[in-house]
């Protein structure tokens, strides 16, 4: 691990100079936090926490970060591997004490669909054979379904007209990506610089939690392009793989997917707030293959057009970022061709579709 400058931000930008936004008092009042403070969990966050431990025995990941009470980590990690029959049951029967705890309606709903997943990864690890869209359904709560193709046709013909030089669309797509490769000296300027950026936007729609901090990494020898490992306490360990080639036009994105307002800001909110004010267990933990991967991949795929709205994208990245950087680069171009190289996500989603029912 190397890394970037020993960067870490959070204090330099006063808190004081932002005012709580209105959205977010109304976001602390829905929550309706009753008399929970810190860390005080009930019984059934108590027994949601150790059914995620017992699983975790199993299925190595199945927690992707922890900031909850240590001597429930501790217990999960020393005590006997429960039987997955076992842990099932329990999962089954907490699901059916969810009504009568009381919860507010968000938290009640939440938890009803988080336990569907879990309950799903546990009929998975048991060997269960499951058709691919209701385990997509239970795991995520989305329903699923193929793209027409006619949506690649159009998407591709248009990047066809627009994408400069010649020769075959893909090599013409990846020449222009390549035009936007920096060393990795370059990228550690660029990320300072996004850091604080991204923060001080946030700062303007969200207020954040005392102390909060983001340190930047650079890491070799992953399966992603960047990595936010929340810590907790409000920071975030935010790991970028050098492996893979840093391309300028990409950076603001990773920076506010992974940072501000992405992961780090929602992981450190909800710890702040629902767990360690209202008691929420649930948000102690992240759980993968579960809806909150999708609230929490939501949230992060939009953060930058929260803070960049409308053009201001591009003129940040042509007036200040890329000259900061010497990169020659065409933003307003590159945001058209990027849209458009979206709508082809959906291949992918196509593909396992495939995969899984045809065996194609």
């Amino acid at each position: 691990m190397q890394s970037v400058h020993g960067l870490r931000l959070g204090e330099q930008v006063a808190p004081a100079e932002c005012r709580e936004p209105p959205n977010q008092k109304a976001w602390r009042a829905s929550v309706a936090c009753y008399s929970f403070r810190m860390n005080t969990l009930d019984t059934f966050g108590t027994e949601y926490l150790r059914i995620a431990f017992g699983i975790e025995r199993h299925f190595p990941g199945f927690i992707d970060a922890y900031v909850g009470p240590k001597e429930l980590k501790a217990e999960g990690e020393t005590a006997n591997l429960l039987p997955l029959h076992d842990l099932q049951s329990r999962v089954r029967a907490l699901h059916e004490q969810l009504p009568a705890q009381g919860y507010p309606v968000t938290r009640r709903d939440y938890l009803d669909k988080q336990l569907i997943a879990i309950d799903m990864v546990l009929r998975k690890l048991r060997g269960e054979s499951v058709p691919y869209r209701d385990e997509v359904a239970a795991c995520f709560d989305i329903e699923i379904a193929m793209e027409p193709e006619s949506t690649f046709e159009a998407a591709i013909a248009e990047l066809d007209e627009i994408v400069p030089g010649r020769g075959p669309l893909l090599e013409r797509i990846n020449s222009w990506r390549d035009q936007y490769i920096i060393d990795n000296a370059t990228a550690r300027t660029g990320f300072d610089l996004l850091l604080n950026e991204t923060r001080t936007r946030a700062l303007e729609i969200v207020e954040l939690p005392a102390g909060e901090s983001v340190e930047l990494a650079f890491v070799v020898d992953k399966p992603w392009s960047g990595y936010n490992w929340y810590l907790g306490d409000a920071k975030s360990l935010v790991e970028i793989n050098v492996d893979l080639p840093l391309r300028a036009n990409a950076m603001t994105d990773l920076t506010a997917h992974e940072g501000y307002p992405g992961h780090h800001t929602e992981h450190s909110l909800k710890d702040r707030i629902l767990f360690q004010e209202c008691g929420f267990a649930e948000h102690a933990i992240h759980l993968i293959n579960t809806p909150e991967c999708v609230i929490s991949e939501g949230i992060a795929t939009v953060a930058e057009a929260q803070i960049f709205p409308g053009d201001e994208g591009i003129v940040f990245k042509s007036e200040v970022f890329y000259p900061a950087l010497g990169v020659q680069g065409d933003a307003e171009l590159e945001e058209r061709i990027e849209a458009l190289y979206g709508r082809l996500w959906a291949v992918a989603g196509n593909a396992a579709i495939l995969r899984h029912e045809q065996g194609a």
